[in-house]
Order: structure tokens, then C-alpha cells, then sequence
């Protein structure tokens, strides 16, 4: 049911983007001045098999639209694909982030079929005609890491089943045109994954220690077990 109701939401977007398109609304559309870049941001090293969270950012500053005229770019909807490699990462869950506009529910690929394949997608929509722009953090993701070394996470990876997509949002008042899609831009985003830390003890630390076992070793002679 979920994965249906996933599939069914990024239908529905590209479906209302196409409706629109043949004039029967009214919408933010083109010509879009400007490129949004499309980042992840998160810890710059992890421990293996603990969990780590990156952050889903769209950037649209400098991005522009039409209505009536140039108006500052907003975001109405988007789907983002992630990859992970299989074996070296686990995805666990999404949510919100920062953004009013977009959070729960939000649609995302289901566990097992993300690291199945090796991609999660995030998919989310909404109505506001004003908001948001500029650098929106449009959702969370949590991974697990698994063994040392580098892991890249990469927006919009070859072998998505949907592509990266924003769109503009429906805004009143424009000229019969329709949201439209925003260019983008993609960066990998590099992470160290360390071994788990091994406990260590300090020097007054293992003179306690020791003192405790030779008191117990004591105690057992004097009980009789030795």
C-alpha cells in the first residue's frame, strides 16, 4: 500500500505539470532564469553501524520565474532520487526538514525496495503560491554505514526509475501559463566512515580494575572455591 501510495503521488505531479501545460490554469511557469542546485549536507564522518543523517537541499537562489514579470522561483514539488551503494550503506527512514511546506506525510521509497536497489526517492507536493524559496531543506534522510571507508551518496543516480524533477508552484494572478520545470544541478556527497570505537582505559582506570579482580579472586579463596 505505501509503495502504491508513493507511485500514485509522483504521478499525480507529473500528471497536474502536464494538465497544466495545455493552458486550463494559472501558474508561476517559463521562462525560469537560473539553475537550483540540488545538494546533500550531513556529518563529514560516521562510525560503522551506527546511524548517520544527511539533509535533502534544493538552493534556488538567483532562480527566477514569470509572472507578470520576473518572480523569485518556488518550489511546489519534487522528486529526488538518492543512490547508496548496496553492502556499504542501509537506508532506514526519511522525514521532514526545515521546510514548512513540505514534511509528513512524505512519500519515500520503502526500506526494502530502496536497498534492494540501491536508490531511495523522496516525493512531496503541496499548494502554498509564495513560499518556499531560496535554500529550502526540503527532507531528511538516515542511513546505517557499514564497514570503513568512503561512501558517496549521489543525487539523481543513473538507473532511477523517476528522474530528478522540480517544479514550480501554482501562483494567482499569473498569465495563462503553467509551473513549469526548474533546471537543477547535482553534487555527490562524500562521507569517511570510521571503525567503531573500541573502549579504552586509562592508567587509574586498570589500577581499579586490577585492584577489584585481585580483591575478588581474594574473596573467592576465602569462601573456599580456590
Amino acid at each position: 500500500m505505501k509503495l502504491e501510495r508513493f507511485e500514485m503521488k509522483k504521478t499525480l505531479l507529473v500528471a497536474i505539470a502536464t494538465l497544466l501545460v495545455s493552458g486550463m490554469a494559472l501558474g508561476q511557469g517559463a521562462p525560469v532564469t537560473g539553475t537550483a542546485a540540488v545538494t546533500l549536507t550531513g556529518p563529514a564522518t560516521v562510525q560503522s553501524g551506527l546511524p548517520f543523517t544527511v539533509d535533502v537541499n534544493v538552493n534556488l537562489t538567483g532562480v527566477t520565474g514569470t509572472c507578470g514579470g520576473s518572480v523569485p522561483a518556488v518550489l511546489g514539488g519534487y522528486v529526488v532520487p538518492v543512490g547508496f551503494p548496496i553492502g556499504r550503506a542501509t537506508f532506514t527512514s526519511s522525514a521532514g526538514c526545515t521546510s514548512a511546506e513540505f514534511g509528513a506525510p512524505l512519500d519515500t521509497t520503502p526500506v526494502a525496495a530502496a536497498n534492494a536497489s540501491g536508490i531511495v526517492a523522496i516525493t512531496d507536493s503541496h499548494a502554498n503560491s509564495s513560499a518556499p524559496t531560496g535554500s529550502v531543506c526540503v527532507a531528511q534522510l538516515t542511513f546505517t554505514a557499514s564497514g570503513p571507508g568512503v561512501l558517496v551518496l549521489t543525487p539523481n543516480p543513473a538507473g532511477a526509475a523517476q528522474p530528478l524533477q522540480l517544479s514550480s508552484a501554482f501562483q494567482a494572478g499569473c498569465p495563462t501559463t503553467s509551473p513549469t520545470t526548474i533546471p537543477f544541478t547535482v553534487a555527490p556527497f562524500t562521507i569517511n566512515v570510521t571503525e567503531g570505537n573500541i573502549p579504552t582505559l586509562s592508567f587509574g582506570s586498570l589500577l581499579a580494575l586490577t585492584a577489584a579482580l585481585a580483591a575478588a579472586g581474594l574473596w573467592a579463596i576465602g569462601r573456599g572455591r580456590f
